[in-house]
């Protein structure tokens, strides 16, 4: 073993924790090139990390992750996305080093990264010998009569506890509250049933044997939950119980146990993670003490030390906000929670925390049921529909669009929030049926909702409706039509002096330009874009990248395509946009098929299966064909039949998808060429309507390096049909 590390999470633990913890296991000249690492500007969180890791190499280091269930949800997985790209990318990559996960809650990961995980699970506390040295340990003067008292009588205690660690910590903090207390009452008083309840009952026990100042303050602790420092108790009881000395009240209970220190230089202070449900449960919900009224005030407490939201430029910035947040929803202050989530959700956006607003928004949207929250649900449905959507579950976000369409034509409709939430509602609506290939609603409703922005006269959203209807015109395969909207809306967007906008419009006009075949056109278009994108949004550099990699795969260019695809890739994963993960992945597995680099291909497009509950036609489509290049024809047939029947179903939803024909007809070729089944006619006929819908340039270059991935498995010609009609 080269070195250990532990991390006590406490409250919570952050990726800052375990990368500066990490770092210093490795000598002095590691230790210092990492630290330059994490304070690059340069380098994003999946840089730093890349790095961290192979830092570790082929030594055998070991990290503890003591009390992990505070970085934990309640469904066992971990919100933070840091730390869970931090675990994903340590499980994933290769090398001899372990971490130890110690928890009350089942860690939980996704299919993809369960075989890395051994789970353990712990149903006793300490052997009884360790146990009982623990409890002399915890009388290091001999005034609680621990040290000195007989062992049989220790391990009796130890056994009636079943050796928790917690529970002896409870015991001696018991006794230092009650000198006089004989040991063998702890023995014939009935506190048990359970593991739990003994813990929970002990806990209790303790609990009560302070005076009502410590419960205050112990009370108080229970409503911050994170480790807090001592001006953060004084601020939540000082309206309330002026009279307490909270440093003096403090100072008791950190002595006898009851809480902890979890930060000496700061002086950060928490309850055990043990008691704090205990607690927390021991405060009323009515009342001039309640939970309502003690959440609102650990809001104020936040508010008061947060970041103005104009200066946050990272997410370490926000953190002050976001736990205002969850303190406000907890007061059922929902309207001000929805006002902090209004004024946070564009940097969280910007910086790819889809995820952390599917938290924060499902919070709201569960609680905003009365009548009285009507215009705040219909905003919370919107942005709950735009998390669901950014990471790839677009059912779910059609079904919330809808209904925030439903409630907002319900309510006075003349008020100007009604309007303009009516308006967000159809352009959300538009834009994932865009998504699910049902183009025709989607261009009405996107219709509607630029009328009613033109009427309005709000040039920021008629920008908005009007790239959107050109998406939507590209997708039908009526690119003329898509380029006319574009320069109007590239218009609209340099009257308004808005770059970041101007950097879409541009992109978007690459992807026309390059469907039309007029690939040196969209190449300008693209580096237009993301030179001013690079300085405004990160998800529009990600997407002219994307696409721009497309257009050298289209013109056979694979070393450029490869080059933008991986950075986009990389970018895609930094902001954890799922939709253009996919997308480059897929295009990145073609490179690899037309370059020979078959290990390559299959490496990059298995996580695009993986990435969202149902997957992609033109991923399974690929990955079919990569699986039957390399001659796995069960599982080739098996993939090539779920891209069919994926393609099939969203042609059924639009008759216009041409994407989705063209799909199907590649994958009865495929399954004609690679799985000897004869399926060549249906194959035509497939190509045949998808022709009829769209036979752009860009798009019939696409489904021809589809096909060439099919050609050296061709013996009998079977293509040369589809390669006519091309």
């Amino acid at each position: 073993m080269s070195g250990v590390a532990i991390l006590d999470a406490g409250q919570t633990m952050s990726l800052q924790d375990v990368f500066i913890t990490s770092i210093n296991l490795f000598g002095s000249e590691q230790k210092a090139l990492l630290e330059n690492v994490w304070a690059s500007e340069k380098l994003d969180i999946s840089g730093k990390l890349v790095q961290l890791i192979q830092a570790f190499d082929n030594n055998r280091y070991l990290l503890i992750f003591d009390n992990f269930e505070n970085c934990q949800n309640d469904d066992g997985e971990v919100p933070d996305p840091d730390l869970a790209a931090f675990l994903a990318m340590w499980m994933s990559a290769p090398h001899r080093s372990k971490i130890l996960v110690l928890t009350r809650v089942e860690y939980k990961t996704t299919s993809a990264y369960r075989v890395f995980v051994n789970k353990i699970p712990l149903v006793e506390g300490l052997p009884v010998t360790d146990a009982v040295s623990m409890l002399r340990n915890l009388d290091p003067d001999g005034g609680l009569n621990l040290a000195n008292a007989p062992e049989n009588t220790l391990k009796a205690i130890v056994e009636k506890v079943g050796g928790l660690p917690r529970a002896l910590e409870i015991i001696a903090n018991m006794i230092s509250q009650n000198p006089l207390l004989p040991l063998n009452v702890l023995l014939t008083e009935e506190l048990y049933d359970t593991y739990r309840d003994e813990l929970t009952q002990l806990i209790g026990g303790a609990y009560l044997r302070f005076g009502p100042n410590s419960r205050r303050v112990m009370k108080a602790l229970s409503v911050y939950r994170s480790p807090v420092p001592i001006v953060a108790i004084q601020f939540l009881l000082k309206n309330s119980h002026p009279e307490i000395d909270i440093v003096a009240t403090l100072t008791t209970l950190i002595r006898s146990h009851a809480i902890k220190v979890t930060d000496p230089e700061f002086k950060l202070v928490a309850l055990h993670s043990s008691d704090l449900d205990f607690v927390y449960s021991t405060i009323p919900h009515e009342g001039p003490h309640s939970l309502p009224v003690l959440h609102r005030a650990a809001a104020q407490y936040y508010a008061q030390i947060e970041v103005p939201i104009e200066n946050c430029s990272s997410y370490a910035h926000l953190e002050s906000h976001l736990i205002k947040f969850d303190h406000l929803v907890k007061s059922g202050d929902y309207t001000d929670a929805s006002i902090v989530l209004d004024q946070i959700e564009p940097k969280l956006w910007n910086w790819g925390y889809s995820a952390l607003i599917l938290s924060m928004a499902t919070k709201l949207y569960d609680r905003l049921e009365s009548p009285e929250f009507s215009v705040d649900r219909v905003d919370v449905a919107i942005k709950l529909g735009y998390a669901y959507f950014n990471l790839g579950r677009y059912e779910p976000a059609e079904h919330l669009f809808e209904e925030s369409l439903a409630i907002a034509s319900e309510t006075n409709q003349t008020a100007p929030k009604i309007l303009k939430l009516r308006n967000s509602s159809l352009n959300a609506l538009g834009v994932t049926y865009l998504q699910l290939g049902e183009y025709e609603k989607s261009l009405a409703v996107l219709s509607e909702a630029l009328n009613m922005s033109r009427e309005s006269g709000d040039m920021r959203t008629t920008s908005s409706r009007l790239l959107n209807i050109g998406d939507t015109y590209v997708a039908m395969g009526r690119d003329r039509e898509a380029l006319a909207i574009m320069n109007e809306a590239l218009i609209v967007a340099r009257e308004r002096d808005k770059p970041a906008e101007v950097a879409t419009c541009l992109a978007r006009l690459g992807t026309i330009y390059s469907n039309l075949g007029e690939y040196q056109d969209a190449i300008q278009s693209f580096e237009a874009s993301f030179a001013v994108a690079e300085r405004q949004s990160r998800r529009t550099e990600n997407y002219s990248r994307a696409l721009l990699g497309e257009v050298y795969l289209r013109l056979r260019q694979f070393e450029a395509a490869e080059a933008q695809l991986q950075e986009a890739l990389r970018i895609a994963e930094e902001i954890q946009h799922v939709p253009t993960q996919i997308y480059t992945r897929d295009n990145l597995a073609l490179v690899y098929l037309h370059t020979g680099k078959l290990d390559q291909a299959s490496l990059i497009i298995d996580p695009a299966l993986k990435s969202i509950t149902q997957p992609d036609h033109r991923s399974l489509l690929i990955s079919g064909i990569v699986l039957g290049v390399q001659n796995k024809k069960s599982l080739a047939r098996k993939r090539l039949q779920e891209s069919l029947v994926e393609s099939l179903r969203l042609s059924k939803r639009s008759k216009r998808n041409h994407a989705a024909l063209y799909s199907r007809s590649v994958a009865l070729a495929a399954t004609t060429v690679l799985a000897n089944e004869n399926r060549q006619q249906e194959a035509i006929t497939a190509l045949t309507e998808a022709i009829a819908c769209c036979r752009s340039a860009g798009v019939i270059a696409s489904v021809r390096l589809l096909l060439d991935t099919l050609a050296s498995n061709d013996g009998q010609g079977k293509l040369g049909e589809l390669y006519n009609l091309l």
